[in-house]
């Protein structure tokens, strides 16, 4: 896709059409529709491996709604209480303590009704999990011995257990997160338009742009790295696997320094990347958080 995007935007404005064979380009635009169908096939089996647990999810979702606009009802009223300080009246700690107990009922009656609804989420998870690692395993199975010839085994056994667990939590818990946030925005911004509308437009208009572009910001550059040293853990398990594998054949040819050797230098480098990408996640989350409290301080 790269190398298609390259020429048309680039070698063809700067040489003309000519210089590049029609042909190549038209067999390269091929094998991008080819695998645009394999991805949309890709995505149908996942589809089907996810149906029979999606009422479960679906079931979990909408309790994690309720208890989320219940969650936005009671942090309001705990927040409200305070105005009772502006408010003293010889019953105002009888009317305080009322109202504590009810903000301390409807807390301790929301929560299993929130842990309800994690659990059956995360429960789909854990099925989706499994069915896409049987999957795996099945088309692995099914390949011709000269794919192994190409691919390290440990790079396969990272990609079966690793990547079928990221997938997993990306379909189940992301859009879950997605619609919960989205709800408990909805919720505090409905309560706080209720308890004052120019307030509402304050909080509102300040800190939700400025956080989601810095945010947005700050998980690409995350992204970036953690991208990184994933290819890099991929490279490492597979030439560990691989050495470990032919262990005889290393010691046949006397091949155990310099294996070691190279091992520490991909380790080395693992752990300069790993260190460079735990300071960029200490920065970006510290980041974050300072700009949505500095976004809370202004508004208050």
């Amino acid at each position: 896709t790269e190398k298609v995007n390259m020429v048309k935007d680039r070698v063809y404005k700067g040489f003309g059409k000519k210089l590049v064979d029609p042909k190549l380009m038209k067999e390269a635009k091929t094998v991008l529709s080819d695998v645009a169908n394999q991805q949309k096939m890709a995505i149908a089996r996942v589809w089907r491996l996810f149906k029979p647990y999606a009422h479960r999810w679906v079931a979990g979702t909408l309790i994690l709604m309720c208890t989320e606009c219940s969650w936005g009802f009671l942090q309001g009223n705990l927040v409200a209480l305070t105005t009772l300080a502006y408010d003293l009246k010889p019953d105002t700690l009888q009317r305080a303590a009322r109202w504590i107990g009810l903000i301390g009922a409807g807390y301790l009656f929301n929560w299993p009704f929130d842990n309800l609804g994690d659990t059956l989420v995360d429960g789909v998870e854990s099925k989706l999990q499994l069915e896409l690692r049987q999957a795996v395993m099945k088309a692995l199975l099914s390949q011709d011995r000269e794919y192994f010839d190409h691919h390290q085994t440990g790079v396969l056994q990272e990609r079966l257990n690793s990547d079928t667990e990221k997938l997993a939590s990306t379909i189940i818990q992301q859009p879950k997160n997605l619609i919960s946030a989205i709800t408990r925005v909805v919720v505090k911004s409905i309560f706080l338009h209720h308890a004052s509308p120019s307030l509402f437009w304050t909080g509102i208009c300040i800190p939700v742009p400025f956080c989601v572009i810095f945010n947005t910001l700050a998980f690409g550059w995350v992204r970036k790295a953690d991208q990184k040293i994933s290819k890099v853990n991929d490279h490492a398990n597979g030439s560990t696997s691989e050495i470990l594998r032919e262990i005889n054949t290393v010691r046949q040819f006397g091949m155990e320094r310099e294996e070691s050797r190279r091992y520490g230098i991909i380790a080395r480098w693992r752990e300069q990347l790993e260190f460079s990408m735990r300071s960029t996640q200490r920065i970006c989350w510290f980041s974050m958080w300072m700009a949505w409290v500095a976004s809370q301080l202004f508004n208050t």
